[in-house]
């Protein structure tokens, strides 16, 4: 199989970490987000909470 760049739609938290494991894996990614930050709605609706992981 000959995968040149993996599509991930949405920049949110599953949408980075799965970016994070595939380039780890040595794959390429391209990032699709509809809003203009990263990150969805992590960096606009929930500013005064925090992510637990």
């Amino acid at each position: 199989m000959n995968i040149k760049t993996i599509g991930i739609i949405g920049s949110r938290v599953a949408g980075l970490a799965t970016a994070k494991s595939l380039q780890n894996a040595g794959f390429t990614c391209e990032i699709f987000e509809k809003s203009q930050k990263l990150s969805g709605v992590w960096t606009v609706e929930y500013h005064n909470f925090g992510l637990q992981i």
